[in-house]
Parts: structure tokens; C-alpha cells; sequence
């Protein structure tokens, strides 16, 4: 059987195991009516993925489209199931939920089918040409992989204050996992990429012990497990590309990879719940972060004030126990941005209309908007979407950066014409998405941009907390990271490069 089809059917089983285990768990109309929503999304996207070649031939839409669903769905589905919980446990409208987000589904998959037709006997584009000629789908050396690892690092540092240099800094962040690349570039060129593969795997686990160094001391959980994320999604993407037959050896290592991630899974859960706490405790991070995760207590003692404020308060986001996973499931974030929107006023919908124009604006940097007139003060937008819908709704503060949903803030603005609007979006997407990619006779490469961007493809390719950061992904994120890496590229690989191996052949000589 196809490397490919192991993993769709094994989705299958496990979703149908899932949807039998949430019949036992809670048997009741709302959750069984979500649970056949949930299935029904598993069943379209496994048929969709094995039926078609979408995902040879456009993986980054096709994986984009995967991931909403995974991580709106089926993810929760899996997860809740695991843990023996109800499906709709903590959603506050879960059939209306799932329903819309089943809805806006369909619409990106007949929005990817038509994209497919358009493009099928595309010749190539100037654009895309161009992008070949600027060397985006070249394999970086390791040496410049590590080099983009250090940048990112610099932004690490001096990325996170306000002024114009930092911001500019703040757009190397993403290189910081630039490192956990090479072992995809060893699997897809073989030992020919580096010259001793046993010390580039010795300096990738300490840069992964650096990078917890820096999530503890920073407070910031994504650092450390991004890296690894990035390389089980790049892993994923691959093997559903993959017509070859799974081989036993193949199996054995994915036995052993699930039982390694099981024995630490526990541990890292921990971690990553002590950085939250000592997040919102006053004195040294680092020391904090050490003191929650030695004692188990105060873990537990932090879950049950998220279960707390979930049974009793006006506002929470929890949903999924494990805090690993929580970064994996969106559905809360959309059950509770549904709820709010579906409750506004005319009133009220005129008010986030100003307040999505004030964030729509917000997406260009602060000299632009003065150059144009536009009276927007980024530094008074401290403020989300979520943060705006709840206060709308429920009277909360405008503070918090509650996470939101571009499905919540569309159909409060536009009503069903929203799924037109939608639809185009999608459209655009998928464009600008195949830019990152280049189609060969016989398979399709990702540029080193797109794979770094691959978790922001599959949380949120085709979704996202609202209508500006959609924006923003498609004006400016993704050609950012386009023409840093470019700038990064040419001047170490193009132009250094060759200077420095001119110099050591004359030393040696």
C-alpha cells in the first residue's frame, strides 16, 4: 500500500474510532449531531486528498486546506475522544459551530477545485519565472541554513520593542527554525547535503536545547516547540505526497516516533503550562518556569482555574487539557467568536466595521499611513478582533488579545455574501500560494520560505483570527519572509560564498 493511503485511511479509522468513542461518551442529540459533522469533514478531506492528485500537484493549498480542517475539526474530535471527554464540552453553541466551519470548508475545497481546472495547463507565469531567476527554489547550504538559524535569533532579541529598526528585525524571527531543515534536505537529497551528518544532528539538539533556553527565559512557549512542529509538518506534507509502498523499516521508525513523542509528551505539557504560569507571576522567568514545573501541584492547580473560568466565567478559551495540543485546536476560538457575533445588534455591527476598517489599516506600517492622511495610530490598536466581538457582546475590556475568527467577523460585516468574499480570498491564497512552489516533470519543490511558513499554512492558510490578518498574510507576510530570505541568500550564498572558498583554495594552495 502507498505511503499516501496509510495515512488517510489510518485519519479515517482513527476518526471513526473517535466518533464511536464520543457516541459513548456523551450521548446526546447536540454532541452526536457535531460528531457527524466532524466525521463528515474527515471523510471528504481523506477522499479529496486520495482520490485527486491535489496534493502532488499543489501541496501547499491542498495541505492548508488539510490543516483548517484538522485543526478546526477533526483535531478536536481525535483529541477529546483521547482524553474521554464530550466533543462539545466548554463550546458555547458547538451544532452551529461545527456546522459553520463544515460550511466554509466545502467552500475552500470548491474553491480549490476550480483554482486546480484554472491552472491545470498553466504555462509557467513571469512571476514565477522570475522567482526561479532570484533562486527561491534553490537548496540552501547548511551553512546558510545555520545562518538564517543566527539571524533569527538576533530578532529574537532585538525584535520585541516598537521602533522602526526592531521592527524590521522582528521579521528575521521565523529563521530561528531554520536549522530543524536540515534533516528534511538529508532525507530528500541524501548524505551528498552535508559532510558529516552526525554533527549537524549533534549541533541541531543543542540549538533545540538553546531554543528551550530562550522559550523559559523569554516566557514564550512557541519558541521552543515550533522547530519541532515545522519538521512533523513538512514530514506529513511529504508522505502525503508519496505514491511510493510503505516499507516495514518505515513502519518500525513511525512505531518508534510515536512512542518517543509519548514519553515526553507528559513533560513537555508540563513545561509549556509552567511557562504560562510564571507568565503571570512577577520576578525571573527562568526561576519561576523551573519552580511550576518541579511542582506538579501548581500545574494541576493552573488547569483547574481554566476549567473554573469555563464553567463560571463570561469569557474563557479553554478547551483542550494538554497545553501542547491547545496550540493544534482552534475550535474553541471560533465556537466563542460565533456565540459573540451572532449576538451583536445593528449597532454593534456598525462598531466593529470601524473597528476591522481601524485593523485593516493597521497592517501597514505607521509612516505609510502618515504619508497617506490616514488619521490611525497603531500604538492606540492594542487590541484583536476577539478582544472587540467580546466586548461588543458581553461588555469585556478592549484589552486581552482574545483570539478571534475571520468566519465570526465576515458574516457580522457581510452576512451570507460573505462566502463570495471568502471564496475570492481563497482564490487569491491558493495563487499566491503556488508562487512558493515549483512544479517540475515529476514533482512539485517547496522553497525554504514555504517550509518555514508551514505551520502558519496549516493553523490558519485559509482561516485566521480575522479578516486583517488574512490581509496581511496575503499583502505582506508572506512576501516578507519572500524577500528577506532573498536579501539573506544572495549575500551568504551568492556573493560570500564564493569569496570565502576563493580564499581558503588560495590558503591552501
Amino acid at each position: 500500500m502507498r505511503v499516501s493511503s496509510v495515512i488517510v485511511y489510518v485519519l479515517l479509522l482513527f476518526s471513526l474510532a473517535a466518533f464511536i468513542a464520543q457516541l459513548l461518551i456523551d450521548f446526546t442529540t447536540v454532541n452526536i449531531t457535531a460528531s457527524c459533522i466532524v466525521l463528515l469533514s474527515s471523510i471528504l478531506i481523506s477522499f479529496y486528498i486520495e482520490r485527486t492528485n491535489a496534493i502532488q500537484t499543489d501541496p501547499l493549498s491542498t495541505f492548508a486546506i488539510f490543516g483548517f480542517v484538522m485543526t478546526t475539526q477533526v483535531g478536536a474530535i481525535l483529541i477529546q475522544s483521547f482524553a474521554l471527554t464530550s466533543l462539545t464540552y466548554g463550546l458555547r453553541q458547538p451544532v452551529e459551530t461545527f456546522a459553520t466551519l463544515f460550511m466554509y470548508f466545502i467552500v475552500a475545497l470548491v474553491a480549490h477545485s476550480f483554482f486546480r481546472v484554472l491552472t491545470k495547463n498553466q504555462k509557467k507565469s513571469k512571476i514565477a519565472s522570475l522567482l526561479e531567476k532570484f533562486k527561491l527554489y534553490e537548496v540552501p547550504s547548511t551553512r546558510m541554513v545555520w545562518i538564517l538559524g543566527w539571524f533569527g535569533v538576533l530578532a529574537l532579541f532585538l525584535g520585541h520593542r516598537n521602533d522602526v529598526l526592531s521592527k524590521l528585525w522582528d521579521g528575521f524571527r521565523l529563521f530561528i527554525i531554520a536549522p530543524f531543515l536540515i534533516p528534511v534536505y538529508i532525507k530528500l537529497i541524501g548524505d551528498s547535503y552535508c559532510n558529516n551528518k552526525i554533527k549537524e544532528y549533534f549541533f541541531l539538539v543543542l540549538w533545540f536545547s538553546l531554543l528551550i533556553l530562550f522559550g523559559i527565559l523569554i516566557g514564550t512557549r512557541s519558541i521552543i516547540f515550533s522547530g519541532i512542529m515545522v519538521l512533523s509538518l513538512i514530514y506529513l506534507m511529504t508522505a502525503l505526497q508519496s505514491n511510493s509502498i510503505i516499507q516495514s523499516k518505515q513502519l518500525l521508525r513511525l512505531t518508534l516516533f510515536l512512542v518517543l513523542i509519548n514519553t515526553f509528551w507528559g513533560p513537555a505539557s508540563d513545561l509549556a503550562t509552567s511557562i504560562q504560569i510564571a507568565r503571570q507571576s512577577s520576578g525571573n522567568k527562568f526561576d519561576n518556569t523551573i519552580e511550576a514545573f518541579q511542582n506538579p501541584q501548581a500545574i494541576e492547580n493552573y488547569k483547574a482555574k481554566g476549567k473554573i473560568a469555563n464553567a463560571y466565567g463570561s469569557y474563557d478559551e479553554y478547551y483542550i487539557d494538554n497545553s501542547i495540543l491547545q496550540r493544534l485546536v482552534e475550535t474553541k476560538f471560533h465556537d466563542n467568536a460565533l456565540y459573540f457575533s451572532s449576538n451583536l445588534t445593528d449597532s454593534s455591527k456598525a462598531l466593529l466595521a470601524d473597528k476591522s476598517i481601524d485593523l485593516l489599516y493597521g497592517i501597514f506600517p505607521q509612516p505609510i499611513l502618515d504619508f497617506l492622511k490616514i488619521d490611525v495610530d497603531k500604538m492606540t490598536m492594542g487590541y484583536s478582533i476577539g478582544d472587540v466581538l467580546a466586548n461588543l457582546a458581553i461588555g469585556t475590556k478592549l484589552t486581552g488579545k482574545r483570539t478571534g475568527s475571520i468566519f465570526a467577523q465576515g458574516q457580522a460585516l457581510f452576512g451570507l455574501f460573505f462566502i463570495i468574499v471568502y471564496f475570492i480570498a481563497c482564490m487569491i491564497i491558493f495563487y499566491i500560494l503556488q508562487f512558493l512552489s515549483k512544479k517540475t516533470a515529476t514533482v512539485t519543490l517547496i522553497s525554504t520560505p514555504a517550509m518555514l511558513l508551514i505551520w502558519n499554512f496549516f493553523i490558519s492558510g485559509i482561516s485566521g483570527e480575522s479578516l486583517h490578518q488574512m490581509l496581511g498574510a496575503i499583502l505582506r507576510s508572506y512576501f516578507q519572509v519572500v524577500f528577506l530570505y532573498l536579501i539573506l541568500y544572495w549575500f551568504f550564498e551568492v556573493f560570500t560564498r564564493p569569496l570565502l572558498l576563493e580564499k581558503n583554495t588560495k590558503s591552501n594552495g
